[in-house]
């Protein structure tokens, strides 16, 4: 659906009624699915469908770098950041935080590792 106001893209968590994320304007939603066409259905559903791809990519990235302990506040704040976007229906910005939020984690597991490397070479030298 699109909000009146400012034309932008919404989607309306099947709520009656909310406030639109970037204008502010009070919407209330139609429940039209007797009046939407196979396409805009298809449409719909192919954007839900690809909104919960997001969701579980945000989530799974979540629990493995807190499996791997590679978690640190950058990507704990990008993927919160993407989990915002999706609130907002912003399914651009939601991929790109999270494209962040993976470079992040490689970053830190990429830190770890040189720490790692570095305790090795001064045990092995010590020694």
């Amino acid at each position: 659906m699109n909000c009146p106001s400012c034309g932008k893209e919404l989607f309306d968590n099947g709520e009656e009624c909310f406030s639109c994320p970037f204008c502010g304007a009070e919407i209330a939603a139609v429940k039209t699915s007797q009046a939407e066409t196979v396409d805009e259905r298809l449409a719909r559903l192919e954007k839900e469908n690809e909104r919960l791809r997001m969701i579980c990519k945000i989530e799974s990235q979540g629990e493995s770098d807190h499996f791997w302990n590679t978690d640190s506040i950058f990507s704990m704040s990008y993927r919160q950041s993407a989990r915002e976007a999706l609130a907002r229906g912003d399914l651009e910005a939601a991929g790109r935080a999270l494209g962040k939020a993976e470079k992040a984690s490689n970053i830190g597991c990429l830190l770890q590792m040189i720490a790692l490397v570095i305790f090795i070479i001064v045990l092995c030298c010590a020694a």
